[in-house]
């Protein structure tokens, strides 16, 4: 019930108090998995083990959005895409890329992903390592009808550029080194979803009981929650 008040909340919050949100599922198939950097000739993982396996996940943006905040958490450690005592540090907007359709804020539920990378490094003995980089979490959509969509971190990151084969490319950082890995992509759905500045407010209420009640998950983030 937490993770589902949770969700809500996030969602209400990011987009425009009246705006129409779509929510996409899609199915990747990792095709392809290297190790870049970091692992010595006696720690080098079994990467194949990620290789062949699928997940499911789902990215909900708003689609006449206009930008996109790349920001770092605040110290109440709760991803609020950009506001909250997140720290913006710079923009995507429409100038970002030519021929832009549309740039917003996205909440993901990569749940499924987070499985697959949590058993990789529990079979490998790995302990992941947080990143440096500042947060992305976006979709961007263009006028031909293409999208690229970003998830950036903590210690994963998961690139999408549309469907097709080639189309992923995700990896996750460990203390001993780290990983690559390329995919296909394929849309299972999309949906809209309408928003209600009545249902804005009840989400303001709703984070700030969650905020109080939170317990620290350690490198596990909220993503599995956010867009149940």
């Amino acid at each position: 019930m937490k993770k589902l008040l949770l969700g809500l909340a996030l969602s209400a919050l990011a987009f425009s108090t009246y705006g129409a949100l779509v929510k996409d599922t899609y199915e990747t198939t990792i095709l392809h998995t290297t190790s870049v950097t970091g692992f010595g000739s006696s720690s080098l993982p079994d990467i194949g083990h990620l290789n062949g396996r699928s997940f499911v996940w789902t990215v909900t943006y708003d689609n006449e959005a206009t930008s996109a905040p790349i920001y770092t958490l605040g110290p109440n450690g709760i991803d609020e895409l950009g506001r909250g005592d997140d720290v913006v540090v710079s923009i995507i907007d429409m100038n970002h890329w030519d021929d832009l359709s549309f740039v917003s804020s996205a909440l993901f539920d990569l749940s499924e992903y987070y499985d697959l990378l949590e058993s990789f490094y529990l079979v490998n003995g790995l302990t992941p390592r947080p990143r440096a980089f500042p947060v992305e979490s976006f979709f961007a959509g263009f006028e031909n009808g293409e999208f690229t969509t970003v998830r950036n971190v903590d210690w994963n990151h998961l690139n999408v550029a549309g469907v097709g084969d080639g189309s992923v490319w995700g990896g996750a950082d460990f203390e001993e080194g780290s990983i690559d890995l390329w995919g296909s992509n394929q849309l299972l759905s999309s949906a809209e979803i309408p928003i209600s500045g009545t249902f804005s407010l009840f989400a303001v209420a709703v984070l700030g009981l969650m905020v109080r009640r939170r317990k620290d998950h350690g490198v596990r983030y909220l993503e599995s929650g956010q867009a149940n």
